[in-house]
């Protein structure tokens, strides 16, 4: 079941409709929406900065949702964390009766519909004030799943880091250094990985683009890089429709039909006439996972 359909069937017509508003908004201004783009690369870098296990954390914009302007996921907790943006110090930042509604059809659908342990809601606003004036008016009945959170807006980097000391904090650890010209270049390397692609990801993968792009690299040692995917299984994968390749974990991850392949980055590369008899789906897929095994068992 969709979650459009579960929304129509547990809400009614009207809020069916109301999703399918949210999510048209959405997709139509995410490219210039600066203030939740500038956010997201914030909880990116605090993420990377604070936790180990990156690949535990998947970030996403512009979902299916009531509350739709960022989600971040992870994955051993069964946490979902979704953040309504609002780059206003006026009334459109109001927690209201709609947004409160809003953000208890969200917790639902992220329990009941997409199995999550807990779900929780954050208005997220530009004002310092109001994020105050916010918490003060969330009912006690919904304070355990929704919060109102304060992110300064500029429209530039070197504004915003200036602007939030966390995010200073965080880069510099990024970085190991407090030069100001090299932890923004570090979050415009973090801002172009976030913005390369408009699907769900990892931390792990957006932290580790940034690095394996910066020339030189100015991360600390503790970054890793994210490896990058050999040519032969870009074009091989390139030659087939509906065939992917992603890196997941450190490991390449080709997608097919609904059948996922990982292999390391120690895999082979098949010599071209090896290759060039690959010339289906099934066959390339095949061959993927017998040469898996072949490593595996030591033949």
């Amino acid at each position: 079941m969709t979650v459009e359909s579960y929304v129509k069937e547990k809400y009614g017509d009207d809020a069916a409709k109301n999703l399918k508003r949210i999510r048209t908004g959405g997709d139509n201004n995410q490219k210039g929406a600066t203030f939740e783009i500038f956010y997201a690369v914030s909880k990116t870098c605090s993420i990377a900065a604070h936790e180990s296990a990156l690949n535990d954390f998947i970030i996403s914009a512009q979902e299916e949702a009531f509350v739709d302007d960022l989600c971040i996921r992870q994955i051993s907790t069964s946490k979902k964390i979704n953040y309504q943006a609002k780059n206003s110090s006026g009334a459109a930042a109001n927690w209201n009766d709609a947004l409160e509604k809003r953000f208890e059809w969200q917790r639902e659908i992220d329990i009941e519909h997409h199995k999550f342990k807990s779900s929780h809601q954050v208005l997220l606003v530009s004002c310092a004030e109001k994020a105050s004036n916010n918490s003060i008016r969330i009912p006690l009945s919904h304070i355990d799943y929704c919060s109102s959170e304060y992110f300064p807006y500029a429209d530039n980097s070197v504004s915003t880091i200036r602007a939030s000391s966390e995010l200073r904090a965080d880069l510099e650890k990024l970085c190991d250094s407090t030069d100001l010209s090299t932890i923004d270049s570090a979050f415009r390397l973090v801002l172009s990985a976030w913005m390369s692609k408009d699907t769900p990801r990892s931390i792990e993968d957006i932290i580790g683009t940034a690095k394996h792009d910066a020339k030189p690299d100015i991360f600390a040692d503790f970054i890793e890089e994210r490896p990058k995917i050999p040519g032969w299984l870009l074009e091989k994968c390139g030659a087939f429709q509906g065939m992917d390749v992603r890196v997941e974990s450190g490991r390449f991850v080709v997608s097919y039909s609904g059948l996922d392949v990982s292999i390391g980055k120690s895999f082979p590369s098949p010599d071209k006439e090896v290759l060039d008899n690959l010339l289906t789906e099934g066959t390339f897929i095949a061959y993927l996972m017998s040469t898996i095994q072949s490593e595996l068992s030591g033949t």
